[in-house]
């Protein structure tokens, strides 16, 4: 803590629930419906490709497209949002992304068509992404920041719980075809009204963006400063591997001797501990040292990974593992999050950690290809779980390296306290 971080108290917590409670909530829903796309990829998989022609790869290859305009798009949005408010900028967002989510109904078998496609989604999509909605979160709660952005990131969860069953519904009753805008407007018709009626309404909101109008200079101070550096380099190191780690959890599971559902059984041990991980690291952040607390959490893949390579069998194994790697990986974006909100103004949050969101969605989706590449050189995937532990140590360490929070950057203005 320091001079700019009153102590957490549990009456000033209240306060700040009692009057901002709808904003995580909200956000969380926002990001339910930001990431469908990946949360759904299975249920559209199938009737996609068979009906356009297209390979299973072509078919994944439009995240990778997705990701190239977000490069771009995505620090434009969180700068667009410091300056004019997450409030405006969701309500230009959501509706061109919804419509761009629909369009994919006109598909016609041509890739170049497709991956179009995907490129104009990605643009609606950054008006929406992850740090947009989180930007009113950090705005309105200071003393319980840590649990805020906690309820607000469990919309990555509650994406994976309801999505997949909702398109499957409007797959089966309307055709893949309209699915995609059935499952998009179901999402954006409450949430055009939640955001305009309720979000972003509080005068701390609008202080926030009356000096949200930060000169280029200063922010990129901040993203060249040491802070950004430890903070994107760890989260990004961090990506690649416990996400790496997630993807090929079932088959290095059914290599070591587990059966197909046993497998299926411990990835819902993945997912309920990485909901736990979530809200029990959220309330902790608000109470203890955020650098020591996100240093244990980063090492926490270490011993899990020690198990993968013991499983030979074991389900007790197996799912101690799934359970250190679920708790890591739920707490994983609310100590990104949390870092990010404390250690840059308010006034810039969206424009600073856009960058850094950059960076973990590119090293996250390395970390697959990095499994399959040395699964297939060496026919194991011990040499991968033995790659990891170095790439968490050296994300724990950087987290730790993380200056103080109100440690001012050289040649910018002091931080305001959020």
């Amino acid at each position: 803590m320091t001079m700019l971080e009153p102590p957490m108290t549990d009456r000033t917590a209240a306060r700040e629930w009692a009057t901002g409670w709808p904003v995580p909530l909200i956000a969380m829903m926002g990001i339910a419906g930001s990431t469908l796309m990946p949360t759904t990829i299975g249920v559209f998989l199938q009737p996609v490709t068979a009906e356009l022609g297209l390979s299973q790869i072509a078919f994944t290859a439009s995240f990778m497209v997705q990701i190239l305009v977000g490069l771009v798009a995505i620090p434009v949005a969180g700068r667009i949002a410091d300056r004019i408010g997450a409030r405006r900028l969701l309500l230009i967002g959501i509706v061109p992304y919804t419509l761009t989510l629909g369009l994919f109904g006109i598909a016609n078998g041509s890739i170049w068509q497709w991956w179009g496609l995907c490129a104009l989604n990605a643009i609606g999509l950054a008006c929406i992404c992850i740090p947009v909605w989180l930007k009113p979160v950090v705005t309105e709660f200071h003393t319980s920041r840590g649990l805020a952005l906690a309820v607000a990131l469990a919309g990555i969860g509650l994406s994976t719980a309801i999505m997949p069953l909702l398109a499957t519904w409007y797959v089966q009753a309307l055709g893949w075809r309209w699915a995609y805008l059935a499952l998009a407007a179901s999402w954006a018709v409450p949430m055009l009204l939640l955001v305009y009626f309720v979000l972003d309404r509080s005068h701390r909101e609008a202080s926030a963006v009356a000096q949200g109008k930060v000169p280029a200079r200063i922010l990129r101070q901040h993203l060249l400063s040491p802070t950004f550096y430890c903070l994107a380099l760890a989260g990004g190191i961090y990506a690649c591997a416990s996400y790496g780690l997630f993807i090929m959890l079932i088959p290095m599971l059914t290599i070591s001797g587990l059966g197909a559902s046993a497998a299926a059984s411990v990835v819902g041990v993945f997912g309920m501990s990485s909901l736990i991980g979530r809200v029990v690291v959220g309330l902790l952040l608000d109470r203890l040292p955020a650098r020591f607390l996100s240093v244990v959490v980063f090492l926490l893949p270490v011993p899990a990974t020690l198990l993968l390579m013991r499983v030979d069998g074991s389900m007790t194994v197996a799912v101690a593992a799934a359970a250190l790697l679920g708790m890591a990986g739920g707490a994983e974006n609310d100590i990104l999050a949390y870092m990010a909100a404390r250690r840059f103004p308010v006034t810039m949050f969206a424009s600073v950690y856009s960058v850094a969101t950059v960076v973990f969605a590119i090293s996250a989706s390395a970390g697959p290809l990095l499994s399959s590449v040395l699964f297939s050189t060496y026919g194991t995937y011990d040499v991968f779980l033995v790659a990891t532990i170095p790439m968490v140590m050296v994300g724990a360490l950087l987290i730790g390296l993380i200056p103080a929070a109100g440690t001012r950057v050289h040649g910018a203005e002091p931080r305001l306290s959020g």
